[in-house]
């Protein structure tokens, strides 16, 4: 299931990075074009990631940094953008976070699945996470 669909966000991307190039063609400004591979392409790779990242194959993870290449060498992301997993460590720090940090979420420090959680501890009243979720 997740290779799937992967394979299908992979296909969907690069048909998005050649309907790029023919907006750019027809005259799209770099910065707007930069802006519709956000909006169509980072988004797609970026959703659920945390959901589903730690299950695609180590292949899988190369093709989509081979669509970040491509992406860059096209001009439609910054040139500095990071690898695919540095942009999953990201997505999962912030989901952390917002978890954490969210006062209409409580959580109890009595149960913790291992396969979820590696390590949960609490110092007064803010629970700290050990982030990795289903990680190879």
């Amino acid at each position: 299931m997740p290779r799937c669909h992967i394979l299908s966000i992979i296909t969907n991307c690069a048909q998005t990075l050649h309907a790029l190039r023919v907006l750019r063609c027809h005259g799209l400004p770099g910065d707007a074009v930069q802006t519709v591979y956000r909006a169509a392409v980072g988004t797609k790779l970026l959703y659920g990631c945390c959901a589903w990242s730690g299950f695609i194959t180590a292949s899988d993870r190369k093709r989509v940094d081979a669509l970040l290449r491509r992406s860059k060498r096209c001009g439609f992301c910054p040139p500095d953008l990071p690898p695919f997993n540095d942009l999953i460590e990201a997505q999962e720090d912030q989901l952390f976070s917002t978890i954490n940090h969210n006062p209409s979420i409580y959580f109890t420090t009595s149960y913790h699945h291992p396969q979820l959680l590696h390590k949960a501890t609490t110092s007064g009243t803010d629970i700290s996470w050990t982030r990795t979720l289903f990680r190879e």
